[in-house]
């Protein structure tokens, strides 16, 4: 990715959960900005790329341990 590309604003929403969300801090090599929850915040695409890889990384982690979670109950029952 170029310079340019990282640049250029995109839109960006952190979904609120509770009414106490605190604002989210993402870091880009010592660059960093705080986003309030709920709101839709206009950040540099690499922020943005920050945001989407962190979530992507959450998924994959909860789904390898409903794996894991699979793979224990069915040893378990094969005892």
């Amino acid at each position: 990715m170029t310079a340019k590309h990282n640049d250029q604003t995109v839109e960006l929403t952190i979904p609120r959960v509770t009414a106490e969300d605190r604002p989210v801090f993402l870091g880009v090599n010592g660059e960093c900005v705080r986003i309030r929850p709920g709101e839709t915040v206009r950040v540099a695409r690499r922020f943005a790329e920050v945001w989407e890889n962190a979530q992507a990384q959450e998924a994959a982690a909860r789904e390898a341990c409903r794996r894991a979670d699979r793979a224990s109950k069915t040893a378990l029952a094969a005892l």
